[in-house]
């Protein structure tokens, strides 16, 4: 039905878009190809102006990383997962929301932590670098990302 249709597919009714034209266009890429995710990641960390980054699923596996943060990859996917959670748990019920971003400044090198409901990010960040400059497009990015890589249905 009208309601069950956008829900499921993060589409809307009426528009017709493509969700990898959305996400190619937040990175700065043209076309509604669907990347390989490493070659995503790569695009990521260029329109966000990280250094590098990591993206990992709710069970801590590194799914793609960037050459930056090949040799900590496994100990940085297992931990973001495990952030989030406790992060939540101790925070609920002062936020009463969601937590989609851990900042850990005093990190080599400082990590930028994003959650979706499916994945994870981990950008590296410069020493000092304002991450107001990138969060809200970094935030719209994580959304879609998440979306496109989220379980749709299951089928029995």
């Amino acid at each position: 039905g009208p309601k069950l249709f956008p829900r499921m597919t993060g589409l809307p009714l009426k528009e017709r878009r493509n969700r990898h034209v959305v996400l190619n266009r937040l990175v700065g890429l043209d076309g509604a190809a669907a990347l390989p995710v490493a070659t995503l990641l790569e695009a990521i960390c260029r329109a966000i102006g990280v250094k590098g980054g990591l993206l990992s699923n709710s069970d801590g596996i590194p799914l793609a990383n960037t050459a930056t943060l090949t040799e900590k990859a496994d100990r940085i996917g297992a931990l973001v997962p495990q952030m989030f959670r406790r992060a939540e748990r101790y925070l609920k019920p002062v936020t009463n929301d969601s937590i989609h971003c851990i900042a850990l400044p005093m990190t080599d090198p400082p990590l930028l932590l994003f959650s979706g409901d499916e994945i994870y990010l981990a950008f590296a960040t410069a020493a000092g670098q304002p991450v107001e400059t990138f969060l809200p497009k970094a935030l719209e990015i994580t959304r879609e990302l998440d979306w496109l890589m989220g379980c749709r249905a299951v089928v029995r």
